[in-house]
């Protein structure tokens, strides 16, 4: 398995290694949307935070048996730790339980499609608590996906609406993660701090579950089935399939999922759940996707992985 130090640039890749790169996308892509459809399944069976907690310590398995398998340490110099800790903190826990508490109030589709403004939400901070500066298709980019995200708020119900606020929580804590993450680039292989940071997680979320709702779950083959998916697929592997991408693609190839996943969401969603896309949501999605369009092409930094749920 393909791994770097955590910042390191990307190895072009050939005509082939494009292609595979550009089928790697639509299947993380793929997996991701998908996700948004198995948390549904799996609300019908338990609460948001016992999921969240169960599927990150299906995740944290997974990446521990890859780090293990591809024999990569997973000891960090202790400097780093205060970047795993907001690494863990905002994409872990705080991004962990946005999207568990959001999807439970919204459909899928829209659900993948308010985590698509992370990169929108990274650019905010960028500009306001880093004071980077950008062209001026940032700013207008956030500008128009904030638009639509309060389109989609404008066109939905009481409880809608506080769904798309924890959504919007979930890629806050998303993009503190990435923030944090740059502090320690270039000084550890990926895949070891994604697992120390999980592990780190890991426990906040067990015991707030327990705390709250006692670890309930009702341990249908649905239930299992769609913890397991929503850990070891969306939590492990989408991960390990972005580190490849991010190391032989462009930031463009890594970026483009933040497209798809919510074409694979709607699709999902249609399929397993009968949900349907409105028009206030058609609109909201066209002005989020052209925001995260305009907000990609401002920086031209190297590509970070896409929000997992």
């Amino acid at each position: 398995m393909a791994d770097q130090p955590v910042g390191e640039p990307a190895e072009e890749a050939g005509p082939h290694g494009r292609l595979t790169v550009l089928a790697l996308v639509v299947g993380i892509a793929a997996i991701l949307g998908c996700n948004m459809v198995a948390l549904k399944f799996a609300l019908r069976e338990s609460d948001p935070l016992t999921i969240q907690a169960l599927a990150t310590v299906v995740g944290l398995m997974t990446l521990v048996i890859a780090a293990r398998a591809g024999r990569k340490p997973l000891r960090l110099p202790r400097h780093t730790l205060p970047g795993v800790i907001g690494v863990s903190m905002g994409m872990t826990v705080g991004s962990s339980l946005g999207v568990g508490l959001g999807v439970q109030r919204v459909s899928a589709g829209v659900a993948a499609l308010l985590m698509a403004t992370t990169p929108i939400i990274t650019l905010v901070l960028d500009l306001v608590v880093l004071r980077h500066r950008h062209t001026w298709h940032g700013p207008v980019g956030a500008f128009l996906g904030l638009a639509g995200v309060a389109g989609i708020a404008w066109g939905t119900g009481q409880g809608e609406v506080l769904g798309v606020l924890f959504m919007l929580l979930g890629s806050f804590g998303w993009s503190v993660g990435l923030l944090a993450m740059k502090s320690v680039q270039g000084q550890v292989p990926v895949t070891s701090f994604l697992a120390m940071q999980m592990a780190l997680g890991v426990p906040v979320l067990l015991l707030a579950s327990y705390l709250v709702h006692g670890l309930a779950a009702n341990w249908t083959l649905i239930f299992v089935a769609a913890v397991i998916y929503s850990g070891a697929m969306a939590k492990g592997v989408s991960f390990l399939l972005q580190l490849i991408v991010v190391r032989h693609g462009t930031a463009l190839h890594a970026s483009l999922s933040a497209f798809l996943i919510p074409v694979f969401a709607f699709l999902a969603g249609f399929a397993f759940l009968g949900e349907r896309i409105r028009a206030v949501e058609l609109v909201g999605a066209v002005a989020i996707l052209l925001g995260v369009v305009l907000v990609l092409r401002s920086g031209g930094r190297s590509a970070e992985p896409e929000p997992t749920g």
